[in-house]
């Protein structure tokens, strides 16, 4: 869950200091696919439903590369603005979590429940030898 929250605080980076960026808005067309991407794969957590995964990947991809584009548009159309660099930390930061959510290995994050111990509780290990197990019965 903190990897989405973390893609949708990026967009919103991006959108509010989108006015900073003269050329096309590039906080606004980046900014909001994060935060789309980001609350599509919430409900696809709590929904349980293959079409809203699917939906959420298909849009973390465009938002991937929309964020591509935006640095290759910063790097030809750059004019330096200090707030400006604030849209440039959020694309990247969006780009990192689209990326992390994309690869199946995810750096820093578990992605797979930690495995229950399945011995049962009572008898963790087997009795020594000539030892009376332990049971409930109370005959």
């Amino acid at each position: 869950m903190g990897l989405k929250v973390s893609q949708i605080l990026a967009g919103v980076v991006c959108v509010i200091f989108c006015w900073t960026s003269p050329f096309t808005y590039i906080g606004i067309w980046t900014g909001l696919p994060f935060i789309l991407t980001g609350a599509l794969y919430i409900v696809s957590e709590t929904v349980k439903h293959p079409g809203w995964l699917l939906a959420s990947s298909i849009m973390n991809i465009l938002s991937f590369l929309l964020g591509f584009a935006a640095i290759i548009l910063f790097f030809f159309e750059w004019r330096y603005f200090n707030l400006q660099l604030f849209v440039v930390i959020g694309v990247v930061g969006g780009m990192f979590c689209s990326l992390q959510s994309l690869l199946p290995l995810q750096i820093g994050h578990t992605s797979q429940q930690t495995l229950v111990d399945k011995q049962p509780l009572l008898d963790p290990q087997p009795p020594a030898y000539g030892e009376k197990p332990l049971t409930l019965d109370t005959d």
